[in-house]
């Protein structure tokens, strides 16, 4: 089960900041390319199921299930199922043969920030558009909710809305 907020803010340096007096610290960069597939309409809506194939580039390649989520607040819940594959561009020629439609590609850098089992990351899409948002993900909604209510006005909870800018066809 996947657990998860997105979020606007507009200083990254008060972010980091709140992060490292509230225990966080620092663990990782990461390159991340996804590619989105699904049978439905076609769109990011998430109402949609979705196939995610993932590549962190250098570490791992993946596809991931992503069920239809449950919003609670800004607040998602889904089910996810990951699967380690070795071939991207095999992956990509099955979900073509079961007739799912490529929807969206995202290129990212990840700035991954840890506590415990909560994750928080800064991310910096370049693909298909330009969009900066940061991201908190942990076991439960309490968990996200207390993280969000302690950056306070640092940062505002981003609908599905502020994926807007990835709309483009590709």
């Amino acid at each position: 089960m996947e657990i998860e907020v997105k979020l606007k803010y507009n200083d990254k340096s008060k972010i980091t900041n709140w992060l490292r007096l509230n225990g966080f610290t620092f663990s990782k960069n990461k390159e991340v390319r996804d590619t989105y597939y699904g049978l439905a309409d076609g769109s990011m809506s998430n109402k949609n199921k979705l196939y995610r194939l993932r590549e962190v580039v250098g570490v791992l390649k993946e596809i991931t299930l992503k069920d239809s989520l449950e919003d609670s607040g800004g607040v998602w819940t889904r089910r996810e199922i990951n699967v380690i594959i070795d071939d991207i561009d095999g992956m990509k020629t099955i979900l073509d043969t079961l007739n799912c439609k490529l929807i969206k590609e995202n290129f990212s850098i990840r700035e991954i920030w840890n506590k415990g089992d909560i994750e928080f990351a800064f991310i910096d899409f370049s693909r298909p558009a330009e969009l900066h948002i940061a991201e908190i993900e942990g076991p439960d909604v309490e968990s996200v909710q207390k993280c969000i209510e302690s950056i306070g006005e640092n940062a505002e909870v981003a609908g599905e809305d502020v994926f807007a800018v990835f709309d483009k066809k590709l």
